[in-house]
């Protein structure tokens, strides 16, 4: 008899491992990938697969929530960010005209950011589109930050992961973990005191390195650790 396997992909650990392995190659995901072989190498023959599950984030929001019009409280903005600060302090000759531009390019900036958010989710779409038995769970947010510019840390989406994957011991024999966040540690251990398995992936570059933020904790709590080598991740990726 089959054991029944789901696999758990934390989208943003993934997808930094991608960027790692391949650098500059492209902007959010290759668009040409044989995602779901990809992510069934670490399952056996005995091993039938349930369903997919892949974490990104629900909702974008931005610090700061609002772009103050007016110019004293702009500046107060502004002034509580080092980098931002600094160029408030090189352009007091021309202030008013600096706030102006400023104000404009974080708008330019906000407006940018939300389709390229947009852009993500139609990309999900098309993904879960092309392949059988892979759903995209959308849960969380992620808050860029317009006078960094930057992206922070997403928040929800690995507690949205750890909750489901505590729930899949009625369904599931094995679980595939596409993470090596030690956040899950708890629920990776709840899942193994239900009598299941479960397996972490690791990366491996093309000279036989591992990529780094695998968790050490982690690896040495699972049944079983799958090294995956970057050939053959390439190997299912069309594009390059």
């Amino acid at each position: 008899m089959k054991k029944k396997a789901v696999i758990l992909i934390d989208g943003e650990n993934f997808r930094y491992s991608l960027k790692s392995l391949f650098p500059g190659r492209f902007k959010y995901l290759p668009k040409k990938v044989d995602w779901a072989k990809l992510f069934t190498l670490p399952l056996a023959e005995d091993h039938e697969l349930v369903r997919m599950y892949w974490y990104v984030v629900d909702s974008l929001h931005f610090r700061p929530f609002e772009i103050p019009e007016w110019d004293s409280d702009f500046e107060r903005l502004l002034k509580k960010v080092v980098s931002t600060k600094l160029e408030l302090t090189r352009n007091a000759n021309r202030k008013d005209s600096y706030l102006r531009e400023k104000r404009e390019q974080l708008k330019h900036v906000r407006t940018t950011i939300r389709e390229r958010f947009s852009d993500w989710r139609r990309d999900q779409d098309r993904i879960s589109h092309l392949h059988d038995f892979l759903e995209f769970r959308r849960c969380g947010s992620i808050v860029y930050n317009l006078l960094t510019n930057s992206f922070e840390r997403e928040k929800g989406v690995d507690v949205k992961l750890a909750i489901d994957l505590f729930a899949f011991k009625e369904i599931a024999d094995v679980a595939v973990l596409f993470s090596g966040d030690q956040d899950y540690i708890p629920a990776i251990q709840a899942y193994k005191d239900s009598g299941k398995h479960i397996f972490s992936v690791n990366f491996e570059t093309a000279n036989k390195r591992l990529l780094p933020g695998g968790s050490y904790m982690l690896s040495g709590l699972v049944d079983k650790v799958v090294t995956i080598g970057q050939e053959n991740i390439l190997a299912h990726i069309k594009e390059f």
